[in-house]
């Protein structure tokens, strides 16, 4: 995602931001699932909690991802400026 704001165009990137909203309820789903087939399993490749802490954690990262879409969506943006389009391609 953060590759596609780094390469995206001007013009209005809220309709990005709905896919992002989108993608959070998927993760919201996996994470959720995650933790179920965790709560089912007797042996883990990994401990059960760095495997719990690790879904809680990309949850929030994704959590934050869309608090920051849902300002593009509240305030309209037509464009994403240069500095934080560099900035996404720095990250990724």
């Amino acid at each position: 995602m953060l590759q596609s704001c780094a390469l995206w165009p001007s013009g209005p990137v809220w309709d990005k931001a709905d896919e992002i909203k989108e993608v959070e309820h998927k993760c919201d789903f996996l994470t959720h699932e995650i933790i179920q087939r965790l709560n089912r399993t007797f042996v883990t490749p990994l401990d059960r909690e760095d495997i719990h802490a690790l879904a809680r954690s990309l949850d929030d990262v994704m959590d934050a991802i869309d608090a920051s879409a849902a300002l593009v969506r509240l305030y309209r943006l037509e464009s994403v400026r240069v500095g934080a389009r560099e900035l996404a391609r720095t990250i990724t």
